[in-house]
């Protein structure tokens, strides 16, 4: 009875985790079009822009031939030369904006091969940091009430393994930091850090929430265990169980006021 047990509970940890990385998939995609679709609206804007100053710059140079067939001053000069500046500057903005899809569309295909597990192209801790805060941006209240910031170290040797679960794993300990903090009026603090320290990369996430309370700090990692409404109690579990496979550790400090947790991993 009590193999089955095991095996039953075997069966479920890994049914779930087959959904946690499919779901993983689908947030990723989703937080990518999300940021594609803030650029398109930007180019839109800008393209709408640039289409009327044209209309208005036609006006003005009829108005300037004018002028000097009557051998008068053109005001109208001074005013063309400086819309033609602020063309200018939305054009640069435009650039931007394709160079940030064009960036996305690179993150993308990165995305195509994932595989829980395998060895993937080389990314860097920093990258996953910055792609996930870049997802988390879909979230209003993360987007506009969290200050954010960061100290990453850019020396940070590039890893091979466990890429997708690297991100779930970051995602977990964002979102959990995240959601500390809706419950407090503010302001909302968050600290993320990137060091080497003894050979082994780690990642340092730091909230200003509320706390965790010592009677549940040993329960945070159980499955199902939440504090908070409307939670699955899973992120948590989630991330700690992947911690596991990817032969890294996840600590945990809190006091009222601020928690903070560690992601320590070998450099594969």
């Amino acid at each position: 009875m009590k193999k089955n047990k095991l095996n039953h509970n075997d069966a479920w940890e890994k049914a779930y985790l087959q959904q946690s990385h499919d779901a993983a998939i689908g947030r990723l995609y989703r937080g990518l079009v999300h940021n594609m679709n803030g650029d398109i609206q930007a180019i839109t804007m800008q393209s709408e822009l640039i289409s009327m100053m044209f209309v208005k710059a036609d006006e003005l140079l009829a108005r300037i031939v004018q002028d000097l067939k009557e051998g008068g001053e053109s005001l109208e000069l001074l005013e063309l030369r400086e819309m033609l500046k602020r063309r200018a500057s939305l054009h640069e903005t435009m650039g931007g904006s394709v160079r940030s899809i064009q960036n996305i569309m690179r993150r993308t295909a990165s995305f195509q091969d994932f595989e829980a597990g395998t060895d993937s192209a080389s990314y860097t801790l920093n990258s996953i940091i910055t792609d996930e805060v870049d997802f988390l941006k879909a979230d209003s209240f993360f987007k506009h009430k969290v200050h954010k910031q960061f100290s990453l170290n850019e020396t940070l040797p590039p890893l091979k393994q466990f890429q997708l679960e690297v991100h779930q794993i970051i995602c977990a300990l964002l979102e959990n930091a995240v959601d500390a903090m809706r419950s407090i009026e503010g302001p909302h603090e968050l600290f993320v850090e990137s060091t080497l320290q003894n050979g082994k990369a780690e990642v340092l996430i730091r909230d200003n929430g509320p706390g965790i309370s010592p009677e549940n700090m040993e329960r945070i990692f159980e499955p199902f265990f939440t504090t908070k409404e409307n939670a699955s109690g899973l992120g948590l579990y989630m991330a700690n169980t992947l911690a596991h496979e990817c032969n890294s550790v996840i600590h945990c400090e809190s006091k009222p006021g601020c928690t903070q947790f560690k992601l320590s991993m070998p450099v594969f």
